[in-house]
């Protein structure tokens, strides 16, 4: 790549890729072996790696020029990322627990179809807000928490869905 835009790994970013590579496969290992991993995902996982070896996720930035002044929303690029197969079969797992969520909203079109449907007073308003950096501010230890807590509350492995791989 072009030296004033690229510059290469540091030994310690270096460091860091291989300890994400032993914490990928220690995951593979223990969640194959537990039955979380299906034989179909366990292929796919091992298939992905070979496709994509130690590649690890890209970091670029979009504008935001509606903004004053302009700010960057950060945007880490994972295709073709060895990260991508685990990433596939979590939002495949998680699919499963959309049946638990009192609402869900799939997207900005189903949320207006839905609002249509409601009987709002002539005089209410819609008042929207923006979390500034929400998910960098969530603590990550109390969001796994929750979510443990929330999965003894609908009994998620007596419907096959092993939390504790979720969770990992």
């Amino acid at each position: 790549g072009n030296p004033a835009v690229y510059r290469n790994i540091t030994s310690s970013i270096g460091a860091q890729k291989q300890h994400l590579m032993y914490k990928y496969h220690g995951f593979i290992s223990k969640h194959s072996k537990s039955g979380a991993l299906s034989e179909y995902f366990l292929t796919y996982l091992k298939r992905n790696y070979r496709q994509c070896g130690h590649n690890i996720a890209r970091f670029r930035a979009t504008a935001k020029v509606h903004k004053s002044p302009v700010k960057l929303r950060p945007v880490v690029a994972k295709v073709g990322t060895t990260i991508e197969g685990v990433s596939k079969w979590l939002d495949y797992k998680l699919q499963h627990l959309l049946e638990y969520l009192p609402w869900c909203v799939k997207d900005s079109q189903s949320f207006r179809d839905e609002v249509i449907k409601l009987n709002i007073p002539p005089n209410a308003r819609l008042v929207t807000f923006d979390a500034i950096s929400m998910y960098p501010n969530i603590d990550i230890d109390h969001a796994l928490q929750i979510m443990k807590n929330w999965f003894n509350t609908i009994n998620a492995a007596q419907h096959g869905l092993h939390p504790e791989s979720i969770l990992d």
